[in-house]
């Protein structure tokens, strides 16, 4: 199954091309982005209305039916992102915070106000215990996303932050924004050894960026 934002709707297509399966329409106009769980009962999709208010959906996909919905902000939310264990789902706002929510009630479980401009995405860590946000501020936040406490900066790169994505396997996460190189930190990093920070590190070269990212999405 594969999903795809529309206006005011998530469209779900057969994975094998061969045709739509269902719409599902909400109060949004804007669907700015789309998780599922691991097992697909759970689909949550994230966006909202512009100037207006935040909106995230939770869906079960299988049968197109709309489980509940959360508001956030007054404006459109962006990067959601669900735990690996599907408890929480993360989205970044452009009130320049990070907020979490239940997925069971739809209710906020916590807000991290650290970001100095938009948050424009989210990842959790492997094990759900971390989760990863990045934003026009150039910066990359780590969450303890069990007890919605910032940590640290993963690093302070040279342009705007727009996109971060966990390994489905692995305990690595890559982050790519306006300077077009992939930063990758493995999650073991983030362990404050020796009492030092974590540090993403750049592919070797930008021609290494797609082989990176071969690698990290297999």
């Amino acid at each position: 199954m594969l999903a795809v934002s529309g206006n005011r709707e998530v469209l779900l297509h057969r994975a094998d091309g061969s045709g739509l399966l269902r719409r599902l329409p909400g109060r949004a106009d804007r669907i700015l982005s789309i998780a599922f769980s691991a097992d697909g009962n759970l689909m949550v999709a994230g966006g909202g209305t512009p100037a207006r208010f935040g909106e995230i959906q939770f869906w079960e996909p299988r049968e197109g039916t709309l489980l509940r919905t959360a508001q956030a902000t007054s404006d459109t939310v962006f990067g959601a992102s669900l735990s690996p264990d599907a408890s929480k789902v993360a989205v970044g706002c452009a009130d320049n915070t990070v907020r979490a929510f239940d997925t069971a009630t739809g209710k906020e479980l916590y807000k991290i106000s650290t970001h100095e401009n938009w948050v424009l995405a989210t990842t959790f860590g492997i094990d759900s215990r971390r989760l990863v946000s990045v934003g026009r501020d150039r910066a990359a936040k780590l969450i303890d996303a069990s007890a919605g406490q910032f940590l640290e900066n993963v690093n302070q790169l040279h342009g705007e932050l727009a996109a971060v994505a966990r390994h489905p396997k692995a305990d690595e996460i890559v982050i790519g924004g306006d300077d077009r190189i992939p930063y990758v930190q493995n999650g073991s990093a983030a362990q404050h050894e020796g009492g030092r920070g974590c540090v993403a590190r750049p592919a070797a070269s930008r021609a290494a960026g797609p082989d990176l990212r071969a690698r990290l999405v297999a």
